[in-house]
């Protein structure tokens, strides 16, 4: 029988293959098309890029792609897949700046998520949780509309702190009612990372172009391609943790290989932002990754063999040749740990908290309490705070159902691969809450994958003492 650890391992055909050497076939091809598919996206990012008009088409076509299959039950699987794709091109789409509005990215996916959650029967205790999550940060709106009135301030400060909150509402009650082995994982992590190697390119040609870099202890925006260093080393370092992944999951040579080597340069172009956050996050949820897999004897020694091959490789080549390349910087600005202005932000929003313990300031005016008290008006980087700080009591409250969730979710999943995927998705959503706030729509659906719907049968396996 088919079991949900090998679901994720493995998205193929189902029962329509006779045999060991024609399934192995099959897996062969459908792996070598999961490779084209990612390498594709590489012009498809290089041209967006550089054509605004492009890059507005582009996202529309996408989203208008996952609303079509949302109207058919056989079809609405592809919605979740789109939503997926539009996670991982949303900083590109942002690098093009033909966007219609700066937060499309997470529109669309909450978008995606409500009309896949029109055609979802049932409900979950998580899509209950996830419900009362973005319920309990709409009091304080009051706040802010009080303050700044019906005016397009007002509306872009609640939107620009919802927005995320939003989608992740909305991702978690349709992801918690999804059945993970109708979704096919394997299918979802592909259309994710895939547009992260067009960001990739984009960085990379940025990178090689230019006629001089200056290194420094801060965010490069030339090694960014452009843009906002620490977005762009966000989607890098996740696009690179689900590349290893499906590294290794995978059953051929030429797959694991090809994704660890999409990994590798990923993330040797997240080290070149000089914004640690993502390189770091990903570093983690590698090793929440390997600590699981560990378990599981078909892939113990391809993982083991990896992380080694890895570890000397980047002692040895790696970390001594970007060094030389950044005249020595790299080792500075990675070894200095100091969160800094993180940090004294996180504070100030604790203080904003205590005086306002109840209802908080209201979405966005933390920034602007800031600039009355402090004589600076910075935005929150950190999710916990600012859920303080601007929603009091009851974002502490959701804040609560946020780390519970996924607690949850870990204790209930069935087998040791799902128990992983929970570590590394819900890990990676919520290392990124912690200095990157809600800036990318990436986080709201990342975390919401972890709270997918294992299926009955892994549920009876577990009853039975069943051990993966």
């Amino acid at each position: 029988m088919r079991t949900q650890s090998q679901t994720l391992a493995w998205a193929g055909p189902r029962g329509t293959w006779q045999g060991v050497r024609p399934r192995r076939v099959a897996i062969a091809l459908a792996e070598r098309r999961e490779l084209l598919f990612v390498a594709l996206q590489v012009p498809v990012g290089l041209v967006v890029r550089n054509q605004a008009l492009l890059g507005t088409l582009h996202s529309l076509l996408i989203l208008t792609l996952g609303l079509a299959w949302s109207t058919s039950q056989r079809t609405v699987h592809r919605t979740i897949l789109a939503a997926a794709y539009v996670a991982g091109a949303e900083v590109l789409w942002r690098m093009s700046g033909g966007l219609v509005i700066y937060e499309f990215g997470k529109y669309a996916v909450a978008l995606l998520m409500l009309a896949a959650l029109l055609r979802l029967p049932g409900h979950s205790r998580a899509g209950t949780g996830g419900l009362l999550y973005i319920v309990l940060l709409l009091p304080s709106i009051f706040l802010t509309v009080d303050v700044l009135g019906m005016t397009f301030s007002a509306r872009r400060e609640i939107s620009f702190n919802l927005s995320g909150p939003f989608a992740l509402a909305l991702a978690v009650l349709c992801l918690s009612r999804m059945p993970a082995g109708r979704l096919l994982l394997r299918q979802v992590v592909v259309a994710l990372s895939a547009p992260v190697i067009g960001i990739a390119a984009v960085a990379g040609r940025s990178t090689f172009e230019a006629s001089h870099i200056r290194f420094t202890t801060n965010s490069n925006f030339v090694t960014s391609g452009g843009f906002g260093p620490n977005q762009v080393s966000a989607v890098l370092g996740l696009g690179a943790l689900f590349s290893i992944l499906l590294a290794f999951t995978a059953r051929t040579t030429l797959a694991r290989m090809g994704f660890l080597a999409i990994a590798a340069a990923e993330l040797i172009q997240a080290t070149l932002t000089f914004s640690r956050g993502g390189v770091i996050n990903s570093l983690i949820c590698v090793s929440l990754l390997a600590v699981h897999l560990l378990r599981r004897p078909r892939v113990r020694a391809v993982v083991i063999l990896s992380l080694l091959v890895f570890a000397v490789l980047a002692r040895v080549v790696l970390v001594p040749q970007l060094e030389t390349f950044t005249g020595g910087a790299l080792g500075q600005r990675f070894g200095d740990l100091n969160p800094g202005l993180r940090q004294t932000l996180a504070k100030d929003e604790i203080g904003i908290w205590y005086r306002h313990p109840l209802l908080g300031v209201g979405p966005g005016m933390a920034k602007r309490y800031r600039h009355a008290n402090y004589e600076y008006a910075i935005a929150a980087h950190t999710e916990y705070t600012r859920m303080l700080a601007e929603h009091g009591f009851f974002g502490f409250i959701a804040l609560l159902i946020l780390i519970v969730l996924p607690i949850r979710a870990y204790l209930r999943a069935p087998t040791t691969m799902t128990k992983a995927w929970v570590a590394m998705t819900a890990g990676w959503a919520m290392l990124e809450m912690l200095h990157a706030a809600m800036r990318i729509g990436a986080i709201s659906f990342v975390y919401a994958l972890s709270l997918l719907a294992w299926t009955a049968a892994d549920q009876r396996r577990r009853a039975r003492g069943y051990r993966r």
